[in-house]
């Protein structure tokens, strides 16, 4: 295959263990760019058909491309004058409605009064051009763990990602102040009227708040919360099969940390700033009492002063080796690694990728359940197999 890079895998079996080199597992393993020529993306969703693919640059373009013709890619809409790209900044994370056509992304932006704030839209592609209706926007003071991704659930409402805000050791407690949507998991009905009867944070009489959601009836707590106690949690998923959703959240000094919760688990404090990894981080007397999930994996800072965790997918394509596994990665290394969910917790490392250079920033999952990795740097390439022949796609 020309163009295609090679990866291999290592299977090093430990619940919690520093990712570290090892040798390969095989070399049928490599990486095929599909889109290249691009500036900064930073996420990608997938129509009904795994042919076409909406793709956001970190500047404000999001862009429309046939895998099979990228090079025929069609500008979407371009935010490249409103965007900001202080700190952390850009235009993160988008979601596609297949089902209605409407397109969800997240952005930062300078806010009316000097500040900055990151900016939850609903684009409906339908039209032409897209029309652009406001959902929320949250204030954000340091410009760094920002709104980060957003995904529909299986149950057909939409949860976003939220930072704490930034600064050191989460100033203004964010992560255990479930009266603010920072550094939180949030879960919204797009689509849906405001209910009255409901004191909302953040989306106005823009969206509606499912009925169960675990802080609805809380007086003092956001209605729109669906878990708390998260740093930045840089990209999220939900397993296709069984609706559990999976957490890369980056930390602090130690550890990087993958969190998992199910739909029975709504309202879960995973325990950020009071805890990081395996860490006690606070001496506060309002951490001995709080009730936090601790995650399914820390993984311990070896890289200074870089590690950053990206979340990936649980891998349900049709690649037997693979299936069932937690595929995520590093942005500051390019490591891939997968883990084994069941029935303890373990991890295995991909040593074997030979780009330069290479700054993984997300992956993403097409209708068929493959997975792509998206560069910074320009690129986006699926994760393939030289034994195995893909359908429905650009390799038959």
């Amino acid at each position: 295959m020309t163009g295609a890079r090679r990866v291999g895998f290592a299977m090093a079996l430990a619940t919690v263990t520093p990712i570290c080199h090892s040798a390969s597992f095989s070399d049928s393993w490599f990486l095929e760019p599909v889109v290249e020529d691009l500036e900064q993306p930073l996420a990608m969703r997938f129509s009904t058909n795994s042919d076409t693919a909406y793709i956001a640059q970190r500047q404000g373009q999001i862009i429309r491309v046939s895998l099979e013709s990228p090079e025929s890619s069609e500008p979407i809409l371009d935010l490249s004058d409103e965007v900001s790209l202080i700190r952390d900044g850009g235009l993160l994370g988008l979601e596609l409605d297949n089902a209605t056509n409407q397109l969800f992304i997240q952005f930062t932006r300078n806010s009316a009064s000097g500040g900055l704030e990151s900016v939850l839209e609903r684009i409906d592609l339908s039209t032409d051009p897209p029309v652009r209706h406001p959902i929320f926007s949250v204030p954000q003071y340091d410009g760094r763990h920002n709104g980060t991704d957003l995904h529909f659930g299986h149950d057909g409402m939409l949860y976003i990602a939220m930072g704490d805000g930034g600064g050191r050791d989460d100033p203004m407690n964010n992560g255990q102040n479930p009266a603010t949507v920072t550094g939180s998991i949030l879960r919204i009905d797009p689509y849906a009227g405001s209910n009255p009867e409901v004191a909302v944070c953040v989306i106005g009489d823009r969206a509606g708040i499912p009925a169960d959601n675990p802080f609805i009836n809380t007086p003092g707590s956001c209605p729109e919360i669906w878990a708390y106690g998260l740093r930045s949690p840089w990209r999220f998923s939900f397993d296709r099969l069984t609706s559990t959703m999976y957490i890369g959240d980056v930390g602090q000094e130690a550890f990087d940390e993958v969190n998992q919760m199910t739909p029975s688990e709504a309202g879960v404090n995973f325990g950020w700033q009071c805890r990081e990894g395996l860490n006690d981080t606070s001496d506060s007397t309002d951490c001995d009492a709080i009730d936090a999930m601790g995650p399914v994996l820390a993984l311990p800072h070896q890289n200074a002063p870089c590690d950053s965790i990206v979340g990936g997918y649980r891998y349900r394509g049709q690649i037997p080796q693979l299936w069932g596994l937690y595929v995520f990665g590093d942005f500051c290394t390019g490591d891939v690694v997968t883990a084994a969910a069941s029935p303890t917790w373990s991890i295995s490392v991909d040593l074997g990728i030979e780009l330069e250079p290479f700054s993984l920033v997300s992956f993403a999952e097409n209708a068929d359940g493959e997975l792509f990795l998206i560069d910074i740097n320009g690129a986006v390439y699926r994760l393939s197999n030289s034994s195995f022949v893909f359908y429905g796609g650009f390799e038959r």
